[in-house]
């Protein structure tokens, strides 16, 4: 089995028992074996992946006290995190929120009770400009508590410096993500392994996975935007978005997410001038 290495974080399905120094995100549903997992993995264990069926299970949420959870969230499942909603602050959840018709709704829902919310930026297309009503929701809610991404890792990145984008927000950095399918084979992500592409499987050495076509075309994807002179290279929004959202599909539609990018990186720089001049203060 492919041994990877202790900087990486491996999303694999709750059948599958990586050894070695890795993290792990499981994906798991009601019939996990949650006990054999965490104590297989203890500290490696970074959280668990799940769908909001989960939410139906009052065992299932039990047995998961104390460990952080990513569960995807649709508006079917906003009434039971009402009837558990107990048991979910036992454990540590972020609700994953696809861009819909339901968008909103989730996210006052989950926000309201101080739950936080991960945007999945991976969007066809936004019909509705929900992400706008999003952020329009993030920036303006006095109420608003917890954080909602990747908008506010993006916002900070401007306002600090952080440098992180996309890949990262969306754990589909190269060097350390990985995705483990349940026919055992290893990816960058779903998506990727949606498109039935792969680095490999779990049979194959980790210089093997490193050395396939996939990997070093990741590894090379910055550059090869520039050598290619791809349209994303004279974007000025390449920074937080690194061409994520045109890396599977180069011609996919990407105006809402470049409306939502001016509108961070804007409010990123007010916030950054606020932070010198908080800072001069400090030092006088």
């Amino acid at each position: 089995m492919t041994d990877f290495p202790a900087h990486t974080l491996v999303n694999v399905p709750d059948h599958v028992f990586l050894k070695g120094r890795c993290q792990v995100i499981v994906r798991i549903d009601k019939t996990s074996p949650i006990k054999k997992i965490t104590t297989h993995y203890k500290k490696r264990l970074h959280c668990f992946q799940a769908s909001h069926e989960i939410l139906k299970h009052t065992a299932s949420l039990e047995s998961l006290a104390d460990y952080k959870i990513r569960i995807t969230l649709k508006a079917s499942g906003l009434a039971a995190i009402t009837d558990h909603e107990e048991l979910l602050r036992q454990t540590r959840p972020v609700f994953l929120v696809p861009l819909d018709k339901n968008t909103i709704k989730c996210i006052n829902f989950a926000t309201g009770l101080n739950f936080p919310v991960h945007i999945v930026a991976e969007t066809s297309s936004d019909k509705n400009r929900v992400l706008k009503k999003v952020l329009e929701f993030y920036l303006h809610n006095p109420l608003l508590t917890v954080p909602i991404e990747p908008l506010h890792t993006l916002i900070q990145t401007t306002a600090r410096g952080a440098g992180f984008n996309l890949w990262d927000t969306e754990l589909e950095n190269w060097k350390s993500d990985f995705f483990v399918s349940d026919r055992l084979r290893v990816s960058l992500s779903g998506r990727w392994l949606d498109q039935k592409k792969s680095y490999g499987d779990t049979t194959d050495t980790w210089k093997k996975i490193t050395a396939s076509k996939l990997y070093q075309h990741h590894a090379n994807y910055k550059q090869n935007l520039f050598k290619q002179k791809s349209p994303c290279v004279f974007c000025p929004h390449l920074a937080p978005c690194g061409a994520y959202l045109r890396a599977l599909k180069p011609d996919k539609p990407c105006e809402h997410w470049k409306e939502t990018f001016k509108k961070l990186e804007a409010e990123g720089l007010k916030a950054k001038k606020l932070i010198k001049k908080y800072e001069a203060q400090e030092t006088l």
